[in-house]
């Protein structure tokens, strides 16, 4: 059982689960059909090559990590060599299933989404560290995207700008969870946007893209005809989120203390997750129904 959650904890399996059910979501609406043996390339295709990037990224990042996420850094310290085994493994295994599909813009597409990553990760350039962290984690909802538009040849408009809002929903998580690391950045230099903007004004842009990510999902919901209840339970993500910032607005507004404002970035980052878990099956859910 510890095994297992320090794999969970490794390759980062919350947020590897998460995308994948929203590109898989997505994926069906730019197919416009359900069909599973796509849906199954689709998943394998995103699952295993996005945590084996997310795992590389976590081996260049064990001494951060020892500072700002402990369990996960020791994890990493004590594979060893075995990491990047594990993370090459998972990537080839993605990589295989894009051959597979002999369609050779997949691959292609799978070989940016790499060097991206790699780009992210790893020096001269180590874009985790900087401002361009945001624009480049773009790259996790467009690219693969962008391999279901040519796994179904479903080059239209609509197809492309859900591949555009799905990287923009991917950035709004990262930003949620770059005010989380806020602390840990700070102790190891890192120019994240909450470190260069500061932690208030970086909160505030947050909830901002937030909101839309929530007209996103309405116009999603609209553009397909899905059904009421995805309506219903998009609306109720939202109102949860407007009451938990309403709550905090006066604090957020005249605190300037980087600790309490932390605090609120802590929780209001928990409360987008809860959001995001829930939207984002509601729109795989909606999208098989439709």
């Amino acid at each position: 059982m510890r095994l297992a959650k320090d794999f969970f904890i490794f390759f980062g399996f919350e947020r590897t689960i998460m995308i994948t059910v929203l590109i898989v979501g997505l994926s069906i609406l730019v197919a416009s059909t359900f069909d599973i043996i796509g849906s199954l390339y689709i998943a394998i295709i995103t699952a295993f090559g996005f945590t084996g990037i997310v795992a590389i990224n976590n081996i260049s990042d064990i001494e951060i990590d020892l500072i700002t996420n402990p369990r996960r850094g020791e994890i990493t310290k004590n594979l060893g060599r075995k990491a990047w085994v594990l993370a090459f493994s998972l990537l080839f295994i993605s990589l295989g299933a894009g051959i597979l599909t002999q369609k050779i813009w997949i691959p292609f597409l799978q070989i940016i989404a790499f060097i991206c990553g790699c780009t992210y990760s790893f020096t001269p350039l180590r874009l985790r560290e900087t401002f361009w962290k945001l624009p480049m984690t773009s790259a996790e909802g467009i690219i693969p995207i962008l391999i279901a538009i040519v796994y179904y040849d479903a080059y239209t408009l609509y197809s492309f700008a859900i591949a555009g809002g799905a990287g923009f929903c991917i950035v709004c998580y990262a930003l949620w969870s770059d005010i989380s690391d806020y602390l840990g950045d700070i102790k190891g230099g890192s120019k994240t946007l909450p470190v260069t903007w500061g932690l208030k004004s970086a909160i505030i842009f947050a909830i901002i893209l937030t909101y839309g990510v929530v007209i996103l999902l309405f116009v999603v919901g609209y553009q397909y005809v899905l059904n009421i209840w995805y309506f219903v339970i998009a609306l109720g993500g939202a109102l949860y989120l407007s009451i938990r910032y309403i709550k905090k607005n006066r604090f957020l507004q005249n605190s300037n203390d980087v600790e309490s404002l932390y605090g609120v970035g802590k929780t209001f980052t928990k409360d987008f997750k809860i959001f995001a878990a829930i939207q984002v099956f509601n729109v795989l859910i909606a999208a098989i129904l439709v």
